[in-house]
This record gives C-alpha cells, structure tokens and sequence, in this order.
C-alpha cells in the first residue's frame, strides 16, 4: 500500500467534521489565505446581512436561483 493509499485509509476512519477539517488544511496549504481578501469579504457578507435584515435586499429562493442557471 502506498503512502497516500494508507493517508486515504485513515482518513476515512474519521468522522466528516474532522475530515473537513482536514480538506480546509489542505486547500488552505495549496491557496495560501490573502488577509486583505479576506476582510474585504467579511466585510461585504456583513453589508448584505445589515441591508437583508432592514428590508433593502431581497432574498431569492433557491430553487429560482438555480432555474436561472439550468440551460
């Protein structure tokens, strides 16, 4: 068995929040955070939740969102 073969065992041992973890840790390794990226999206989703909860921003139902998309 390989090295990965045997990782991939393991892994499957875990239970699925420990494996997404682990999948957060090694995307994270290949796309290292950008800090600045980051807070301009933070601040962005809380913008959109401020301006849902006052009424200025319309939610979408998502079987309509995703009929949008269907070709």
């Amino acid at each position: 068995m390989s090295d990965i073969e045997k990782i991939f065992s393991d892994v499957l041992a875990l239970n699925t929040e420990d494996k997404l973890r682990l999948a957060d840790k090694i995307l994270a390794s290949l796309y290292p955070t950008n800090h600045g990226v980051d807070m301009v999206w933070e601040e962005e989703a809380e913008e959109r939740i401020s301006a849902y909860k006052e009424g200025n921003l319309p939610a979408v139902d998502e079987e309509e969102l995703f009929a949008k998309y269907k070709s």
